[in-house]
């Protein structure tokens, strides 16, 4: 997934700066972008002045408000630093303009601290603005909460946080709340916590965010984690929790592994659900599997006492009943076919949301399909609605110019790509009969 990073104020610059040099991180290690604008936006010229990673422009160091405040910060009147924001939101959104691969960015993440001015005053006001200038990509946010000595020895910190969290949340798509309490460290000092605590924050989004970007077989699991995961996952009140773990460079003959495979987890978790379905007083229990040795495997179910229902394609249906007289369950037949639009590329996407590929294969399409807008005829049919699934008979799917195209395993973006470019070189232009 890839953002473009705004850090409003001296806390939410800080963070930014740190988020700009994840991506350098990401560059040299995996070879890969994770943040393709990364901006300080602040009303104290000193405070970006500070920074070591951002940009030393002034597109990437956005001074606000320097008429009303000398470039010497608004003392934590938030009620100012949202003012300010107003005047010159026009400066964030032109200097968001001007990032070279913008088109590749999935998402926007705007930080700031909801106990300073200029920070928690402009958080809401910008998030509104870039919104409302780019509309098909969703704007999250991070706040950072202050400290506890804060709380007690400031009362405007208290009712600059109220304010920033009740304004952001009506205008953002998600908001991340984050405890800087919680991170403080008693053996170092506050210049040394302070900068810890930025890594710390940052941190946690590094990998979630190269998941979908990876491009090294290495570092891609068995099930892969894109930005249409995250986007379906990440709404309202959210928060992000990391966890790491040191793994030994060898392992000694006989050294014992946390491999969980083969202790009876998937016949135990079977089980529990057969139990709940049976409580609810339902007549027999439904499985999806496949006919191949990779996942979710039909055979596998049949040794738990399965039958196949029905099949499509490598698709197995497999039912247990619970009861003598009950009847099979059936799967949903395909009813009818996209077709070709005359003068376009007719592509027809059709999602139900519960499949991550198919997500991953939404997502990807919608990037590959941006340059060439005019020429493609783009239909999306979410079929966790009952009256399009029965009237298509299908789940889920990718179509172009009425032909299914491949979607198991996920093509990658750049494939998709070739694809739509191949398609909308070859469109005959339509000229008319006079």
């Amino acid at each position: 997934m890839k953002l473009v990073v705004i850090g409003l104020g001296q806390c939410g610059g800080r963070i930014a700066d740190e988020f700009a040099r994840l991506n350098r991180r990401a560059t040299s290690q995996r070879g890969i972008e994770i943040v393709t604008g990364c901006f300080a936006v602040n009303s104290d010229a000193a405070d970006l002045s500070g920074l070591t990673s951002i940009r030393r422009d002034y597109q990437h160091r956005i001074i606000i408000g320097s008429r009303k405040t000398g470039g010497h910060g608004v003392g934590k009147i938030n009620e100012l630093g949202a003012e300010i924001a107003r005047d010159d939101a026009d400066k964030v959104i032109d200097a968001i303009r001007t990032t070279k691969r913008f088109y590749e960015t999935d998402a926007f993440l705007l930080i700031a601290s909801s106990g300073g001015g200029t920070g928690s005053g402009s958080l809401p006001v910008i998030t509104q603005r870039v919104k409302e200038r780019y509309s098909g990509k969703p704007v999250y946010t991070a706040i950072v909460l202050p400290f506890e000595h804060e709380e007690k020895t400031e009362e405007r910190t208290v009712y600059n946080t109220a304010t920033c969290l009740k304004s952001t949340y009506s205008v953002a798509d998600a908001v991340f709340l984050i405890d800087n309490q919680r991170y403080i460290r008693k053996d170092s000092s506050l210049t040394g916590n302070l900068q810890k605590i930025n890594a710390l924050i940052a941190e946690p989004f590094y990998g979630i965010l190269c998941a979908g970007e990876e491009k090294k077989p290495r570092y891609i699991g068995a099930k892969l984690l894109d930005a249409g995961d995250i986007m379906q996952t990440v709404v309202g009140w959210t928060v992000l929790g990391y966890g790491s773990s040191q793994l030994p460079l060898l392992r000694l003959p006989g050294e014992r592994t946390r491999d969980f495979r083969k202790k009876g987890m998937g016949k135990a978790l079977l089980s529990a659900a057969e139990e709940d379905v049976r409580k609810i007083g339902a007549r027999g229990m439904a499985a999806w599997g496949i006919s191949l040795p990779v996942f979710m495997r039909a055979s596998w179910f049949k040794k738990q006492g399965y039958q196949i229902a029905d099949k499509n394609g490598i698709i197995r249906l497999l039912w247990k009943p619970f009861a003598a007289d009950t009847g099979m369950p059936r799967l949903i037949k395909q009813k009818r076919n996209p077709l070709p639009v005359p003068g376009k590329v007719a592509v027809s996407m059709f999602i139900n949301g519960w499949c991550p590929a198919q997500n991953i294969v939404y997502e990807r399409m919608k990037q590959a399909i941006i340059e060439h807008l005019d020429k493609i005829d783009l239909k999306v049919y979410h079929t966790n609605d009952k009256e399009i699934l029965d009237y298509w008979g299908i789940s889920d799917a990718l179509y172009i110019d009425g032909k299914r195209i491949r979607t198991g395993p996920p093509p990658s973006l750049s494939k998709i790509r070739k694809l739509i470019n191949r398609k909308v070189s070859r469109i005959k232009e339509i000229i008319p009969v006079t």
